[in-house]
């Protein structure tokens, strides 16, 4: 079943990735999507349809087992890229500038109306106004007003970030380097690409034992992914054997959908799965999280697989929708809420209420961004959309924080032995 046919020799000269552009684009789309299915699965979200469809949550189930984790591996690809053409100083700042400005932003003027209308679904007859002071006595969401809710993917994009900078710098030693050579070409070889997930994920194992369900445990959660695609990714070896052993990862991925799916997953009218194993409920759930860790593993390799082979191609689309695609998700969570809070209140069928919240989405946030968003240098800061325009007070140049940031971390790794 497995393939490796890969040369250690084999060099690429430093392709466009176009491929990580189009999954980022796809990836986030998707999003869109889940979000608006969401308002009618059984699973309670922020607000919900008096009226569920039970399908919803299956296929909400299986496209959760990826969907965050390809972000996260796209983003690590990216931003490791990002970093090879700018030095520390210039790429902390464009970091802060498109990711914590959007991230502190969001939180004060994104996030409030969406946590209103939610507020509203419950029940709350407050004046949005009087909701709004709430958030300056700075109790988090919900005994209080103020939160990041689904923006804090940009969070841990950061810390992640901070994390990567002193890794790449110390990779830039020969010994360092070497040694990545070597685990890239180990992780290539199609026996340890597909288990090393499971290597991965280890501090997540042990932290969500401890404290399951904590932030710390999530970011140990999505960090491996975030890692991959930053040290391995656009490797020429492990992206070939990616490529290679697509169709393996696919059969691999369907095979552990239908075993979860049939083991855990799957609830009858009385509550019991389709198949028991019979086994103490520790063990049980041990097993299925190590089986959703591969069964995600092999879905990410296909995707990335197929995606290598049929959509490394450039187009005007991508260019135009890779830019767009950061005010959408900014924006989607909270039109999603708001458009949700009165299309449920209509009465017709779940398929015309998803089709209105999906395609009201789409539409609505098309309008803002070609109109407003993308016109003016203050919505593009907030939206984190790119621009040419220079800053009349150099950010960080002018800190002597970003300053100090930068020059710890160039000085770290060039003495390792601080480490010990």
């Amino acid at each position: 079943m497995f393939m490796n046919q890969i040369t250690p020799g084999e060099t690429h000269k430093n392709p466009r990735h176009y491929y990580l552009d189009w999954l980022r684009v796809l990836a986030f789309s998707l999003l869109i999507v889940s979000n608006s299915a969401r308002v009618f699965a059984d699973d309670m979200w922020w607000i919900q349809n008096s009226e569920t469809f039970i399908g919803i949550d299956h296929i909400l189930n299986f496209l959760g087992q990826w969907r965050m984790p390809l972000l996260f591996l796209v983003s690590g690809a990216t931003i490791a890229i990002v970093m090879k053409r700018k030095s520390i100083i210039k790429f902390i700042e464009d970091r802060f500038i498109r990711i914590v400005i959007p991230l502190i932003a969001g939180m004060l003027l994104i996030i409030p109306p969406q946590i209103y209308f939610i507020e509203r679904f419950r029940g709350s007859t407050q004046s949005y106004y009087d909701f709004y002071l709430g958030i300056l006595e700075f109790k988090w969401f919900p005994k209080g007003n103020l939160h990041w809710l689904h923006l804090w993917f940009l969070a841990f994009i950061f810390v992640y970030t901070l994390i990567l900078l002193p890794i790449l710098q110390l990779l830039k030693s020969e010994s360092t380097q070497q040694i990545l050579n070597n685990l890239t070409k180990a992780i290539s070889h199609p026996i340890m690409l597909f288990v090393s997930i499971l290597i991965f994920q280890i501090p997540f194992y042990i932290l969500n034992s401890i404290k399951p369900g904590s932030n710390v445990a999530s970011m140990a959660y999505y960090f491996p992914f975030f890692i991959f695609g930053a040290l391995f990714l656009t490797s020429s070896l492990v992206s070939k054997s990616i490529m290679i052993n697509r169709k393996a990862a696919f059969f691999l991925g369907c095979l552990f959908t239908g075993l979860l799916f049939c083991f855990f997953w799957y609830k009858g009218s009385d509550g019991q799965n389709l198949f028991s194993l019979g086994l103490p409920e520790v063990i049980s759930h041990k097993i299925e999280l190590f089986a959703v860790s591969l069964n995600q593993w092999f879905w990410l390799i296909a995707i990335t697989g197929f995606s290598q082979q049929y959509l490394n191609i450039g187009h005007k689309a991508l260019t135009y929708a890779n830019t767009a695609v950061y005010p959408f998700y900014i924006l989607n969570q909270t039109v999603i809420v708001i458009l949700g809070y009165y299309v449920i209140r209509m009465d017709t069928s779940v398929a015309v209420k998803f089709i209105l919240i999906l395609s009201g989405t789409f539409i609505l946030i098309s309008l803002l961004y070609e109109m407003v968003l993308k016109r003016s240098f203050v919505s593009k800061l907030i939206f984190g959309i790119k621009t040419n325009i220079e800053f009349t007070i150099p950010i960080p140049q002018s800190s002597k924080l970003f300053k100090r940031l930068s020059l710890l971390i160039v000085n770290a790794s060039r003495k390792p032995s601080d480490f010990k």
